[in-house]
């Protein structure tokens, strides 16, 4: 094991530091989520599951919109993404090689949310209002 600037190096797995922040404030945000649903008579396994449902489709949203629209000094623009779609070290499945977008995360995640909410029945708005 080392630590360097950016992260921690566990033999070939290497785990950032902005990764650890962003799952301490996932964590951090749905428990404080999960205690204000508890407070207003809500179940607070729903907080919980819809954490769940929006975590895959915010990967892949954040993943995609970086694709569709790179940073402006980014090599590769979005037709050289979609011209090499098999590319594993630089092409758009190539996640382990950087470019998410923030963006794409948010409305992939309110997507998962959204469907969340539908199966379950659950009032969308009274739950975005105990997440913010």
């Amino acid at each position: 094991m080392s630590v360097d600037a950016f992260g921690i190096h566990l033999g070939p797995l290497y785990i950032r530091f902005y990764g650890i922040l962003i799952v301490t404030a996932l964590l951090t945000a749905a428990s404080v989520a999960a205690g204000m649903a508890k407070r207003v008579g809500k179940d607070p396994d729903h907080v919980w599951g819809a954490m769940t449902w929006m975590l895959i489709p915010g990967i892949l949203g954040a993943r995609l919109w970086f694709v569709l629209f790179p940073p402006v000094n980014h090599p590769y623009d979005a037709r050289w993404y979609l011209l090499h779609p098999f590319d594993l070290e630089n092409g758009p499945l190539a996640i382990w090689s950087g470019g998410l977008s923030i963006w794409g995360a948010f409305l992939g995640g309110l997507l998962g949310v959204y469907l969340y909410s539908r199966h379950y029945r659950l009032r969308l708005i009274e739950w975005l209002d105990i997440a913010a």
